[in-house]
């Protein structure tokens, strides 16, 4: 059964739902049990037994095997899967010689294989060049947590490309591939960690000068950070107001590696969705506080036990589809940015 549940704080109307009694307010939790929660092996819906018997056909078997199940992963999830969903690897220059910043670009425009190829014949069809994309779909940006990457965000980069944006997986200065002279997170003094908040504005403003990239619309930005990486959205947003129009935050803190976030939650003017859970004590006491400082429009969601930061899309991904929902409706993409659901491929009668 769903729930309603209005909390007003200051000018600010909040509606919570209540789902399965995960919600602050909605009831006894149930356990903290990945299985309970709907989390699944990515992989898993795209295993297929081996056979017993091999042929000199096996491997297109096993390609079209593979091909099956990973259509029906896309029909179970109800968009492209993004293990399915192809990206472009971008390379954002830093201010620090030979620093580079790494980041895995989604977007509508980039179709999967089969759908490409679909494309390409229909093209050559009528001998017309493909004229690039028709419409600029809206960046988002993810900043995963402290010694994170680009995974941590499971299907949430995939199901956002679905809804018309262009999704940014960055990995933060010290993190995956954005290391360099071999100095990684764990050797950062706080004048490192300083430069996350203009590390996401420098991810939004290198699509400004790309022409690589015509399909980003990089002046209509949402930022999604989880832990350090909320702190460094907040405090990122708060710098261009004009260009960041909704920031999401899971496991917010006041500071973290000395990324604070009182003056920022003032200076911030947008939309502003804060997310935590209450087994996250210290995340959850400073998110209620941020919350109560935020100057923009603003929602929260209190969760009971879905654990820290990217961890809460783990133990309970339908999270996933309430962030996409508050995104189009406070940065809502063009109408002709949304791609069309997987085929089920049932005919009707």
């Amino acid at each position: 059964m769903t729930h309603a549940l209005a909390l007003r704080s200051g000018a600010a109307l909040v509606s919570l739902v209540c789902i399965a009694g995960l919600l602050v307010g909605c009831g006894a939790p149930p356990a903290k049990d990945a299985s309970k929660h709907g989390a699944k092996d990515p992989k898993a819906a795209q295993t297929t037994e081996p056979s017993a018997e091999t042929d000199a056909g096996g491997d297109e078997d096993d390609e079209s095997d593979a091909s099956a199940a990973g259509a029906e992963a896309d029909k179970k999830l109800g968009f492209t899967s993004i293990a399915r969903l192809p990206y472009e690897e971008v390379a954002i220059p830093t201010d620090q010689p030979g620093g580079t910043l790494y980041g895995r670009l989604y977007d509508p425009f980039q179709k999967p294989e089969s759908d490409a190829d679909a494309s390409d014949a229909a093209a050559s069809g009528d001998g017309e060049e493909d004229a690039g994309p028709k419409v600029r779909y809206p960046l988002v940006i993810l900043l995963h947590p402290l010694n994170g990457g680009y995974k941590d965000w499971g299907e949430l980069p995939a199901l956002l490309v679905s809804r018309g944006y262009a999704a940014l997986t960055l990995d933060l200065r010290g993190h995956g591939k954005s290391v360099w002279r071999n100095v990684s997170w764990r050797q950062f003094a706080a004048s490192d960690w300083a430069k996350y908040p203009q590390d996401a504005l420098r991810a939004a403003r290198y699509f400004d000068a790309s022409e690589d990239y015509p399909q980003v619309d990089s002046r209509r930005v949402a930022i999604i950070g989880a832990s350090i990486g909320a702190n460094a959205a907040v405090l990122g947003a708060s710098g261009d107001n004009a260009r960041v129009r909704a920031v999401v935050t899971l496991s917010a803190g006041l500071d973290y590696k000395g990324l604070k976030t009182t003056q920022a939650m003032y200076a911030f003017k947008n939309a502003i969705l804060m997310i935590a859970s209450q087994d996250d004590p210290q995340a959850f006491d400073d998110t209620n506080m941020l919350y109560r400082l935020a100057s923009g429009h603003k929602e929260l969601l209190l969760f009971r036990n879905i654990g820290h930061g990217t961890d809460m899309l783990r133990f309970y991904p339908q999270l996933m589809k309430p962030i996409a929902d508050w995104l189009v409706r406070e940065l809502p993409p063009t109408p002709q940015a949304i791609p069309p659901a997987p085929d089920d491929g049932a005919e009707e009668e």
